[in-house]
């Protein structure tokens, strides 16, 4: 098998994190699922924002909502949820969310993986 070959046929594993700071009152903590942002998406999500003139928060928001799946690949939020998102939520558990979705993480915490 090629290079590419390898990437397409390893592209669509579901990758997942935690958001124990979301737990319900039973203390059940739910797992946020996605698969990897394709190039395509990227460039989708980039030129929405751009349309929008998303700062950086919104664009996050955006990236969230887009990517955001429970394991049986529903989406967990939509557009509507934006607002929420950016002003009623701890944003720090979305920026980890989103970093790991990007796989923006330390050379050290990628490893783990």
């Amino acid at each position: 098998m090629t290079i590419l070959e390898n990437a397409i046929k390893r592209f669509g594993a579901l990758r997942s994190a935690d958001a124990p700071e979301w737990a319900d009152e039973n203390g059940v903590v739910p797992t946020i699922y996605w698969k990897p942002l394709t190039g395509e998406e990227q460039g989708k999500l980039m030129r929405m924002s751009k349309a929008q003139e998303d700062n950086a928060e919104e664009y996050g928001a955006r990236l969230f909502i887009t990517k955001a799946i429970d394991k049986d690949g529903k989406p967990l939020f939509g557009v509507e949820d934006m607002p929420a998102l950016l002003a009623e939520v701890d944003f720090t558990v979305v920026n980890r969310i989103t970093s790991e979705m990007l796989n923006v993480l330390s050379p050290k915490a990628a490893s783990k993986n």
